[in-house]
């Protein structure tokens, strides 16, 4: 379920546009929540 969650909740975040102006790059928040999930 947390799993999930946090992938939804990142996504959706992105793809409504609340990133935009916060200076980084969404694509790297993706892809560290991403790593944090699936490690060991």
């Amino acid at each position: 379920m947390t799993f999930w969650t946090r992938l939804h909740g990142a996504l959706s975040l992105e793809l409504a546009g609340h990133f935009s102006g916060m200076g980084f790059d969404p694509e790297l928040l993706f892809e560290a929540e991403l790593d944090d999930l699936l490690a060991p």
